[in-house]
């Protein structure tokens, strides 16, 4: 019970000196922008004598916590940022031995138990949304946080190519073409002929004479690659 009690004091302190630093502290405006350009940064705060937060530091790597992986792993890479789509699970784990619990808002739920270093947190909706890890220092709430942006209008929800993407069809002698092609997603060819290797990337390949071997990958970011062959072909 008194855990409990604990953790939603701890939870409203949280919530007063985070909501206080985005409306009184003009130095996490400066963050907040640097953590839009390095997405994998994460800012740490802390309550000072004013009951306001300070930010402690910004870490390109942070030894607090990290992402382990996004399951599935459906992500956008944009502007240098990863942002995993609706239905992702982001795994992360933590490493301080004061470690409190974790708090997420916005476009994510904790799927489980939020007071394991290990979590698992799942965007539920395509607004902003934040993590932070909170830990006690030197009898400080202290919250390392990572935003992450809202996904992109013009960004809906593609999932990742199938075997079916990867089929071939000889539309002619010396052409092939990915018979499922979808603009979504990458095409790459790789062509082995009189023991040369060719790539190309695109719709179709054309064959030189002669016998050839074949291999179709197509791929999307955030995904597992689909591949096809390596298939003979032989053009007259």
């Amino acid at each position: 019970m008194k855990n409990r009690i604990f953790k939603i004091a701890s939870m409203l302190m949280l919530t007063i000196f985070i909501g206080s630093c985005e409306k009184e502290d003009s130095n996490l405006d400066i963050y907040d922008q640097e953590m839009k350009e390095v997405p994998s940064e994460t800012v740490s705060h802390r309550r000072n004598e004013n009951n306001k937060v300070t930010n402690v530091a910004v870490n390109k790597s942070s030894k607090l916590w990290k992402i382990l992986k996004y399951v599935p792993g459906k992500v956008i890479v944009e502007n240098g940022q990863t942002i995993p789509e609706v239905g992702v699970n982001i795994v992360a784990e933590g490493y301080h031995p004061n470690f409190l619990f974790w708090l997420v808002d916005g476009c994510f739920e904790i799927v489980g138990s939020d007071e394991e270093q290990k979590v698992t947190i799942k965007r539920v909706n395509k607004n902003e949304g934040n993590i932070y890890y909170t830990y006690m220092e030197n009898n400080n709430i202290m919250a390392s946080h990572r935003k992450f942006v809202a996904i992109p209008p013009d960004h809906s929800s593609t999932p990742c190519p199938s075997g079916g993407h990867t089929m071939i069809e000889q539309i002619f002698n010396s052409v092939l073409d990915a018979k499922n092609y979808d603009t979504k997603y990458t095409y790459k060819w790789k062509v082995v002929h009189n023991g040369g290797t060719t790539y190309k990337t695109g719709r179709s390949v054309v064959l030189r004479k002669g016998g050839s071997t074949v291999t179709l990958s197509v791929s999307k970011n955030g995904c597992t690659t689909q591949s096809s062959g390596p298939k003979n072909y032989f053009v007259r």
